[in-house]
């Protein structure tokens, strides 16, 4: 007999893992320095350390935060997601974090799109292979 694994059913199909406990981890966790979140239409981890800009994007009604970080895709995570608060404990980590520019922005209707943060290394050259 195999023994009991957990496996977060979001990235493995436990058909294949016998004895599996399944992990629901649906939304925002933030956890020894790394954000997480997985939504219905898409997910991904990165950890604050690596992340090169923080976008607040207006699509259609809804915002969302687009968190950069280099060479991979931007993590998308909407503003009203489960345990969207919980980013803020994340983005306090970042250098010159500005908190009441950032409130202020979620205030506002009338944006289509503010960088909030960004490194003082976004786009250095040095930072990427290709």
């Amino acid at each position: 007999a195999y023994p009991p694994i957990n496996v977060n059913y979001n990235i493995f199909c436990p058909a294949y893992y016998p004895g599996a406990t399944l992990i629901h981890q649906v939304g925002v966790h933030f956890v020894e320095g790394q954000i997480t979140y997985f939504g219905p239409e898409s997910g991904g981890i990165v950890a604050v350390g690596d992340i090169a800009r923080v976008v607040l994007r207006k699509i259609g009604h809804k915002n969302v935060w687009v968190i950069e970080h280099p060479a991979q895709p931007a993590l998308v995570i909407p503003t009203n997601a489960q345990g969207a608060d919980r980013l803020f404990d994340a983005f306090i980590l970042l250098p010159n974090w500005n908190v009441e520019f950032t409130l202020s922005r979620l205030e506002d209707n009338q944006s289509h799109e503010d960088v909030i943060w960004q490194s003082n290394q976004y786009l250095d050259q040095t930072r990427y292979i290709h």
